[in-house]
């Protein structure tokens, strides 16, 4: 194998482990965005269809 002048292999870099953790928080987040939009897009005809809310559709935008 093709070794550096540190003594590693070359093209293979390994992630330190906090790298990781905050490549998966920040999926997280990401996730967790897009859930409230799904959630809010499937409510809102609910919503515009109960007479009791007074919404109409510009409302709720």
């Amino acid at each position: 194998m093709l070794e550096d002048s540190r003594g590693g292999r070359r093209g293979q870099a390994a992630w330190p482990p906090v790298t990781l953790l905050v490549l998966a928080i920040c999926g997280l987040a990401i996730a967790a965005d897009g859930y409230d939009v799904v959630i809010y897009g499937a409510v809102i005809p609910s919503l515009l269809h109960e007479g009791g809310w007074g919404l109409t559709p510009p409302v709720p935008g």
